[in-house]
């Protein structure tokens, strides 16, 4: 058994409402793509996925990371995104699932998250390479 078997525990996932603000979807989108690349490029976030309302006015993302120390620097590398992103928008749920720890727990605290600990489950063992679900339009 793989230790990410053994260590689910340690996983932060989280996912995050955004309203954005009218007029403003085109420039939100942008600012996603943005994100995508960087996040794709630097970040150690091990997925990542943005997705819209029929009218474009609520997106949805989901994250994960394998622990609280990636997720902090994930924070770090899109930090100036993020507070443009913030602008033009406003979170208006988020929940992380995992168990954060440090600085990590006090910034998506700050941000208004909701957090619930892990209490019992399993995770199976993803084969293949990361692949792209949707183009993006």
């Amino acid at each position: 058994m793989s230790s990410e078997q053994d260590n689910w525990e340690s996983i932060i996932e989280y996912s995050l409402i955004w309203n954005v603000e009218p007029g403003k979807t085109d420039e939100f989108k942008q600012l996603v793509a943005e994100a995508v690349e960087t996040a794709r490029r630097e970040s150690p976030v091990t997925e990542y996925k943005w997705y819209f309302n029929d009218d474009m006015t609520r997106c949805g993302l989901i994250e994960r990371y394998p622990d609280s120390e990636a997720l902090l620097a994930h924070l770090m590398i899109v930090g100036n995104l993020l507070s443009r992103m913030l602008a033009i928008s406003k979170i208006s749920r988020f929940d992380v699932l995992g168990k954060l720890q440090g600085k990590a727990r006090e910034d998506v605290e700050k941000m208004g998250a909701r957090i619930y600990l892990p209490f019992k489950g399993f995770r199976r063992d993803e084969t293949g390479p990361a692949k792209d679900t949707l183009s993006g339009n």
